[in-house]
């Protein structure tokens, strides 16, 4: 039989590293061009793991059934071992007469001659290639020549694969922090939008289900009366079971997480909570539970119950589910804020329906008006400081991500994210500015009118046009805090009811008295609308010594006009 041209399987060697990045076929065409090249009867390639021992093993020669009898394959050992420690060529005439051998597994084909070569690429060894059982006895210096030739086509093919998949790792995980980011930014804006935190928790859960791939999500309270551990929110696989189903807090893995404080998270919840004496969460195997803290206080607990794939949770997937467990827990901080704002507000209707219309009234209401404006100050900056910062920090990384990726449908999902995000800041700037503007404490009243107008003319469309004097800066206290509350209601109610265009606000002092007047260019006063909002205002412009009239002009439209001493 004629002898190979070494050449051209050399070739064929170059060509199946080109074809692709499937490094299992590379490998095994380059195995066996070895056996090719030097006559070998048996041949094999040895590719290090991260602790630096065989991880994966390609042979040549051996049948199936020769594979299965000899069992696990070596780990890098022995002579095996040596190309890999030194970095060099070995050839052996005879393998058991060598020192460093350590014998053959029961089942293997007697080897004698031997031709090992290191596999690296820039330095660094991936592994090694040999061969043995020379035709002619013993390997020659051509066959080591050839070999190392074949360990370098090998030593790229492995060094190709491993960046490729790298390569795809990353994409994945950029790809995967952009949907968590996506997420994040959706779960804000819903804080925004929604003041039912019910509601609010449900879009967590649907959220959190999807970036962690859990088969289900559920939203646990604790009820201190009952001392128990409530789920009103659940999503996915058995969430009608789940809905409503009550745990003991203080012997089941969601109370454990609650009064701890912190995150669980386990591959199998059943043994965990046996072990440790407590129920089993829902039946789940796989278990990650976050508490969601306002404060050091635990206030709710997000559980994922068990991986779509059937795997374990990873420190990514909890990253994630603690990012959302932060934004439930400003949700609820929000919710409990508005709850107190809104009881205040009903505790002050109370007292007007049953106090007298007297100085005692009067003071009582003023108290009222203080402290809601106290709480108002007090809830805008808890929102500006710890809301906003939060949602300006995930509008950076959006951007410092988007600016990371190439051009493509990946970056203009960023760029839409980083844009929803700019928008709920946006929102949030005028919540606060409608709680308390710090324009009005730090410049007056003249600046705060103007931007009162144009904010709302921005989010109703409206065309408002504010005309202050400045000697207005100088009015402070309760007349200037009345004036600037009835502005805002007036403007409220002409977006709302008016179906005006256009409004007007004019602020002037004329002696000692200032005068304030809206108009609007809509329907009119309509007296059956006359309610909470507009007894407001007439109450601010009594407690502040002032007059309040509202009319509807011969012309159309509505007029208000607040006038107060100074």
């Amino acid at each position: 039989m004629a002898a190979p041209n070494r050449f051209a399987v050399l070739a064929e060697a170059a060509l199946a590293v080109q074809r692709g990045l499937d490094m299992e076929t590379t490998l095994t065409a380059l195995v066996e061009a070895a056996c090719t090249v030097t006559g070998a009867r048996y041949a094999a390639l040895g590719v290090l793991g991260p602790d630096r021992r065989v991880a994966r093993f390609v042979t040549s020669g051996l049948t199936a059934a020769e594979v299965e009898e000899i069992g696990a394959p070596p780990v890098g050992r022995g002579i095996l071992g040596v190309p890999i420690a030194e970095g060099r060529a070995l050839r052996l005439d005879d393998l058991a007469a060598d020192p460093r051998s350590v014998g053959f597994p029961p089942g293997h084909p007697p080897m004698r001659s031997f031709l090992g070569v290191p596999v690296s690429v820039r330095g660094e060894v991936f592994g090694n290639l040999y061969v043995t059982e020379a035709p002619e006895g013993s390997f020659s210096d051509e066959d080591e020549q050839v070999m190392l030739v074949l360990a370098l086509k090998a030593g790229f093919a492995i060094d190709n694969a491993r960046l490729y998949a790298e390569a795809q790792a990353q994409t994945a995980d950029a790809v995967r922090a952009a949907r968590a980011r996506a997420g994040v930014t959706a779960v804000a804006a819903s804080i925004l939008r929604e003041r039912d935190v019910t509601v609010v928790m449900a879009a967590l859960a649907r959220e959190a289900q999807a970036l962690v791939q859990a088969r289900a999500v559920a939203v646990g309270v604790p009820d201190d009366v009952s001392q128990t551990v409530r789920f009103p929110v659940a999503v996915g696989e058995g969430a009608d079971a789940i809905l409503g189903r009550e745990l003991p807090l203080a012997d089941s893995l969601s109370g454990t997480v609650l009064q701890a404080g912190e995150t669980l998270r386990v591959d199998d919840a059943a043994s965990y909570a046996s072990a440790h004496g407590s129920t089993s969460d829902l039946g789940a195997s796989a278990l990650l539970a976050v508490p969601m803290l306002v404060g050091d206080d635990p206030v709710a607990v997000i559980s994922a119950i068990g991986r779509t794939d059937d795997a374990p949770f990873s420190a990514e997937d909890q990253d994630v589910l603690e990012s959302l467990a932060l934004l439930g827990a400003v949700a609820i901080h929000t919710a409990r804020a508005f709850g107190r704002e809104r009881a205040r507000s009903e505790a002050l209707a109370r007292i007007r329906q049953v106090e007298a219309a007297s100085a005692a009234q009067r003071l009582g209401a003023r108290r009222v008006i203080e402290t809601q404006e106290t709480e108002r100050r007090r809830l805008a900056q808890e929102l500006h400081d710890r809301t906003a910062g939060a949602l300006a920090g995930v509008q950076l990384s959006l951007r410092r991500l988007e600016r990371d990726v190439d051009a493509g449908p990946l970056r203009e999902a960023l760029g839409a994210a980083r844009a929803d995000v700019a928008a709920a800041i946006d929102e949030l700037r005028d919540l606060i500015v409608d709680l308390r503007p710090r324009v009005l404490d730090d410049f007056g009243l003249a600046p705060a009118l103007e931007r009162l107008g144009d904010s709302l003319a921005r989010r109703s469309g409206l065309i408002v046009d504010v005309a202050a004097d400045p000697t207005v800066n100088t009015i402070a206290g309760d007349v200037a805090s009345a004036a600037y509350r009835i502005v805002q209601e007036a403007l409220t109610n002409a977006a709302r009811h008016s179906r005006a265009a256009h409004v007007r606000v004019s602020a002037t002092v004329e002696g000692d008295t200032l005068f304030v007047v809206i108009e609007d260019d809509g329907v009119g006063f309509d007296r059956a609308r006359d309610g909470y909002g507009l007894e407001g205002m007439r109450e601010r412009a009594v407690l502040s010594g002032g007059t309040l009239v509202i009319a509807t002009p011969t012309g159309g439209g509505t007029r208000v006009t607040f006038e107060a001493p100074l």
